[in-house]
């Protein structure tokens, strides 16, 4: 019993945390409204599409969750390289996911980590 109402709230909880406040094509508008080029956004929708499926559970949609020990994205001071390595090959308690998405999902996951980061700081 225990275990199916844990169950139930996890799921509950990745549920709720992908809202995050984002417009219909997963990007803030503010990007767009700013002269973001399209590949940019591209981008941008690729790394929160990742983010959302393997993310989300740890860091938060607002990349503040902090479970496990997962970074508040707000607070890091790793470049874009330094996030590709930790997504890739794994950091603690962190998934490497390496095999598990294609070095392009990666490298967008890292930049859209920059991103939220920048966003949660506003």
């Amino acid at each position: 019993m225990r275990i199916s109402i844990v169950f139930a709230f996890i799921i509950a909880v990745v549920f709720f945390a992908c809202g995050g406040g984002q417009s219909a094509d997963g990007t803030k508008n503010a990007s767009v409204k700013n002269g973001a080029d399209q590949n940019q956004v591209d981008q941008l929708k690729i790394g929160r599409k990742a983010f959302k499926r393997f993310c989300v559970a740890c860091h938060g949609a607002d990349g503040k969750l902090g479970i496990n020990g997962a970074k508040d994205f707000a607070q890091s001071d790793l470049n874009l390289e330094e996030r590709i390595e930790v997504i890739t090959n794994g950091r603690g308690m962190m998934t490497p996911f390496k095999g598990i998405l294609k070095p392009e999902q990666i490298k967008a996951a890292a930049e859209y980590t920059i991103h939220l980061g920048k966003q949660t700081e506003e």
